[in-house]
């Protein structure tokens, strides 16, 4: 039997290599021991499941994205030594002092006083916050 090699190169489930096996599928990899390495991967498996929910067809694989996502995240806290209680802790907090997405508040643009401190700080993100109107 011939075999197809496919590169894959990113962090997977714990069980994932296992599951392979029992299908036939053999692999070669490796156990992140380097902190800042693992918490590399999580970051770019962060990236690639924040898009599967994007693009995911049906209510049900958005749902197990959204399941894998806060795995992923999950993961990532407990590696920086926190817990999900400390981030619900802080999820509560921000939304008592900042309120949660329910409102559906969508700001099309803003303006600020052009000498205020406030306003270099959005000059200096302006990928993120291009200006519209000229100076």
């Amino acid at each position: 039997m011939k075999y197809i090699r496919f590169a894959c190169n990113k962090l997977v489930r714990d069980k994932s290599v296992e599951r392979m096996k029992e299908r036939g599928v053999e692999s070669k990899g490796k156990i992140l021991t380097d902190k800042l390495e693992y918490i590399q991967a999580l970051k770019e498996k962060l990236l690639e499941e924040t898009q599967e929910i994007i693009e995911a067809p049906t209510r049900d694989n958005f749902l197990n994205e959204c399941a894998d996502v806060l795995e992923v995240v999950e993961a990532w806290v407990e590696a920086l030594g926190s817990t999900m209680e400390e981030v619900e802790s802080r999820q509560k907090e921000r939304r008592q002092a900042r309120g949660g997405f329910k409102g559906r508040v969508y700001v099309e643009w803003f303006e600020i006083p052009k000498e205020s401190e406030e306003c270099i700080i959005y000059q200096n993100q302006s990928e993120k916050y291009p200006i519209i109107t000229p100076e």
